[in-house]
């Protein structure tokens, strides 16, 4: 029973609730497409929300990791990740603009003509090349942290006791891999119905930052669980590349 737990909350329960928002969307099931994205704003729709909804997850433990960890700079470390969080979660609501723009009763094509004509900043990350720069980061995080890590060998892990601290569970594996399924499907099925596509206009990424930002509230859960084994402030160039095991030896 524990293990099917661990299967359901690390790759069941995404697939259930990520997958079911892209066919709704992308086939118009029963016309509730426009619960998933709304063409006036899809910043009002499911995916958006859901995200946000994450990211208040992430700050929440994050507070906790604050709260409970007892050296300095594991408090520092949770401090910052606190503030990353809150950061993408306004960024993700341009601050409260588009609330702003929804209460004034501007239309879809006045807040287009805004961003596109007049050049409108509503966020950092779309200015220039920063999403590019960020969506790279988040890969390479993505694939060290959740892909190679948990696959190591015990025997590094045990040797290099640091890599184990920061290593996530092997399931976490398995949620990284429903991450990249559930992306290729989005932009398979958005080759198939762009022109119907109006309210994400082809930007599938947003199913895909729904599972990025799963994986990483899985990743915070498991580090506010877990213990140093040794203090932080015995963490030397010795205990990093694994000569204390030697020296033990």
């Amino acid at each position: 029973m524990k293990r099917f737990t661990k299967h359901f909350i690390y790759w069941i329960l995404p697939v259930l609730v990520v997958l079911p928002c892209i066919l709704i969307f992308f086939f118009n099931v029963n016309g509730l497409g426009k619960y998933i994205a709304p063409t006036f704003n899809r910043e009002f729709g499911i995916v958006e929300n859901l995200q946000l909804a994450l990211l208040v997850g992430i700050f929440l433990f994050s507070i906790q990791g604050i709260r409970r960890k007892k050296h300095a700079v594991e408090k520092y470390a949770w401090s910052i990740l606190a503030f990353a969080a809150a950061l993408c979660f306004f960024e993700e609501i341009d601050y409260g603009l588009h609330y702003v723009e929804y209460f004034q009763g501007k239309t879809k094509e006045q807040v287009d003509y805004q961003i596109v004509v007049q050049h409108q900043v509503r966020n950092f990350h779309n200015i220039g090349h920063a999403n590019s720069y960020i969506k790279f980061l988040v890969y390479a995080s993505t694939i060290i942290l959740f892909v190679i890590l948990p696959l190591l060998p015990q025997k590094i892990m045990n040797r290099y006791r640091w890599i184990q601290y920061f290593a996530p569970s092997r399931y976490m594996t398995a949620t990284a891999i429903v991450m990249f399924l559930i992306n290729q499907i989005a932009q398979y099925l958005n080759t198939v119905f762009y022109t119907q596509n109006l309210a994400l206009a082809g930007n599938t990424s947003e199913f895909e930052e729904i599972m990025i930002y799963y994986i990483f509230l899985l990743y915070t859960r498991e580090m506010v669980a877990k213990q140093l084994t040794v203090p932080v402030q015995k963490w030397n160039i010795a205990y990093l590349c694994g000569l204390h095991s030697k020296a033990r030896e």
